[in-house]
């Protein structure tokens, strides 16, 4: 049964950023299709349904949580997101996801993907989860001890680490991840005249990844529905105040496309909750001619190819993969 007392907290320790969203008018837009999420029969959790139709559990109110963000303008709403989370306001999930047991070969990172290549910014093409927001970018920053000469300006101008890091970046086997996505389609020009459209904002969140390591979930309520293989790497992010953890599993690298299929078992403590997704990166294209740019084009037979070769290793259930919307509207 669901605690009441998780709605009366953020009212107690919140008072401040919860009155400063009220007198917003998309944050109170916000908070009323939050309060909506609350029921069953709600138009805002049906519309939540059919979107995430290809998710374990498409009822969730998480995800018609999630949704909402589609109307957020300002970070007003973030910032008391991250007031609930930190103040431990955040009610225990209501469903979590099944992580499956990786029965394919676990590629090391080290020794499959050259640091060259990792570092820098990615793409993500696909996944088979929640997180289907448009134009997701992730960018690689190694330990300052692995920049090499050859690096670009951009590459060395290392940004500090955020407070909660504890490793990154002078542990040799710690990198760091910076997560990048928008809430909304950027409209494309056409000719002198640009379509009208909502400015998106753009939400971001970090991670130290640590190589060769292993999240031990074990002690979780949900342990058994955890992959107990050897991960090639994991991560620690703090977002919102709330801390989460993951395992990552790289199946596949394709160096002609410079792509990674990954498969990855996330838990969040603070609400016992597991999240399991599959997704695809593609390394940015910068400095490459029109010949190169084009060979790494993403065909319809290339994504044909990682349709079925997530299928092949992780099954229907966990290989499902659904194409991230580009950063334009109009392609």
């Amino acid at each position: 049964m669901y605690d009441k007392r998780y709605d009366i907290c953020p009212l107690v320790k919140c008072v401040a950023p919860l009155a400063t969203c009220v007198r917003e008018p998309s944050c109170q837009r916000w908070l009323n299709q939050v309060a909506e999420c609350s029921h069953d029969t709600s138009l805002s959790r049906k519309r939540s349904a059919a979107t995430f139709s290809h998710v374990q559990h498409p009822q969730d109110p998480a995800y018609c949580r999630y949704q909402s963000f589609d109307d957020l303008e300002t970070v007003t709403a973030l910032r008391f997101l991250e007031c609930i989370g930190r103040s431990g306001c955040l009610a225990p999930a209501q469903f979590s996801d099944t992580c499956t047991e990786i029965t394919s070969k676990v590629l090391p990172m080290e020794s499959t993907v050259p640091r060259e290549v990792l570092q820098g910014t990615w793409h993500k093409l696909y996944t088979t989860g929640w997180d289907i927001w448009p134009c997701q970018s992730t960018h690689f920053w190694p330990p300052t001890a692995q920049l090499s000469s050859s690096s670009s300006q951009e590459e060395r101008a290392t940004p500090f680490p955020d407070s909660w890091m504890k490793r990154w970046p002078d542990d040799r086997n710690t990198w760091r991840m910076d997560l990048y996505w928008q809430n909304k389609l950027t409209a494309k020009k056409q000719g002198d005249k640009e379509d009208e459209v909502q400015a998106p904002m753009t939400f971001h969140m970090s991670n130290e990844m640590y190589l060769g390591e292993t999240w031990d979930f074990s002690s979780a309520t949900n342990a058994t529905r955890t992959a107990n293989t050897a991960a090639t790497l994991k991560t620690r992010a703090v977002m919102w105040g709330t801390e989460a953890h993951e395992n990552w599993y790289l199946l596949d690298y394709r160096a002609d496309l410079q792509t990674m299929l990954i498969y990855y078992c996330a838990y969040t403590p603070a609400v016992d909750r597991f999240d399991s997704m599959t997704m695809v990166l593609q390394k940015k294209q910068e400095q490459t001619n029109s010949i190169e740019k084009s060979n790494m084009t993403l065909t319809k037979e290339r994504e044909a190819y990682f349709k079925r070769r997530a299928r092949e290793l992780l099954g229907e259930y966990h290989g499902n993969l659904q194409r991230i919307p580009s950063c334009l509207l109009h392609n």
